[in-house]
């Protein structure tokens, strides 16, 4: 964020947008990566699962000083986590904003 963003005092200042979605259970093989796409994924933040995902949670951060600046910071792909989980996320994101 910091080589996106300019240098001006205030211009950094953001709000981090969490959006869940629901998307379609399924699981598919990917030839590229040799390797099936669709289960539970917290990009190597925590413990993987072979359940099939059926939400994605979309991190983006929106600038406050003049709202024309919007960065995604990260996505995972969740199957109902519970409540812990997302915090951790959100935790963890804030962390490496501010950092």
């Amino acid at each position: 964020m910091k080589r996106t963003v300019g240098e001006k005092p205030g211009e950094n200042e953001c709000c981090l947008v969490i959006d869940a979605m629901n998307i379609l259970k399924d699981s598919s093989w990917d030839k590229n990566s040799g390797k099936f796409v669709g289960h539970v994924d917290y990009g190597g933040l925590m413990e993987e699962s072979d359940r099939i995902a059926t939400e994605a949670l979309v991190f983006i951060t929106v600038g406050l000083s003049d709202g024309h600046w919007k960065m995604p910071v990260a996505d995972f792909f969740t199957d109902h986590a519970s409540a812990d989980i997302p915090t951790n996320l959100v935790v963890d994101c804030i962390k490496r904003l501010h950092d």
